[in-house]
């Protein structure tokens, strides 16, 4: 499975988005000065994301004996000297257990895809939500990045697909699509977050160019000596000379946040 993933991440072309930017939403903490310094972002495993459901989907072992067989391709399995003891049983059943099959293949899909690693943007700056939840109460920052100006960096880049019934995934019948069925499908609970996200074969820090980073946006309540010290720290280094400074405040009329040049 490991080896059909990175297959997969390599042929896997970028999904088309509406606007040209994409937005990440920081509390102002040690990593966020790291990002900034380094221009680095950290690709986490899918089993540290706040839902539990996030790349953990039952994958569906109904499939046939035939199926089963071709998958563990059973002389290779009887030469092995570690064969597990699901294998063993699958292998004494004639490959007709099921049940079996399934605990196996999830247990292999949770180590390959545990190994992955991946970071969430958003395709909006003025969710009053994600101020809240992502940026410690509206005292963080949104970071603006032109995914055009790093082609490289931004691929494969994908939208997350909101769901109301819980999803199935069946290794043979969607083994083509077995990213986009294991990783870019959440709840419908999620759906005002707009996600998209960037997928690496490994965990660890990746490096953007600078460029990129094409907007600071300040929270309703961040702190007046955050924002001088971001804003010096960024200003304080050539590569993001292209950077600008924006500031939230609450519109006296509606429910949405006010941007302004700072």
């Amino acid at each position: 499975m490991e080896n059909r993933i990175h297959s997969i991440l390599d042929n896997l072309t970028n999904d088309k988005l509406t606007t040209k930017s994409v937005y990440k939403y920081h509390r102002i903490n040690k990593f966020l000065y790291d990002l900034l310094i380094n221009n680095e972002i950290w690709f986490s495993d899918p089993y540290s994301f706040n839902d539990p459901f996030d790349c953990n989907l039952t994958i569906d072992g109904n499939n046939t004996p035939e199926q089963i067989k071709n998958y563990f391709k059973i002389a290779n399995w009887n030469k092995s000297r570690d064969i597990d003891e699901t294998i063993q049983q699958l292998i004494a059943t004639n490959f007709q257990d099921q049940e079996a099959f399934q605990k196996k293949i999830n247990s292999i899909s949770k180590q390959v895809i545990g190994k992955l690693g991946l970071t969430c943007f958003t395709q909006t700056k003025d969710n009053l939500l994600m101020w809240a939840h992502y940026t410690e109460d509206h005292k963080g920052i949104c970071l603006e990045f032109d995914h055009s100006k790093d082609l490289e960096f931004f691929r494969p880049f994908k939208k997350v697909e909101y769901d109301k019934v819980y999803p199935t995934y069946n290794y043979y019948n969607d083994k083509k699509n077995v990213v986009g069925q294991l990783m870019l499908h959440k709840s419908d609970h999620w759906k005002y977050e707009k996600e998209v996200r960037l997928i690496k074969k490994k965990t660890g820090l990746y490096t953007f160019k600078p460029e990129c980073l094409t907007g600071i946006y300040f929270g309703v309540r961040t702190p007046n000596e955050q924002i001088k010290t971001i804003k010096k720290l960024v200003q304080g280094q050539e590569k993001y000379s292209q950077t600008k400074f924006f500031k939230g405040t609450i519109d006296t009329k509606d429910y949405k946040i006010i941007f302004e040049d700072v």
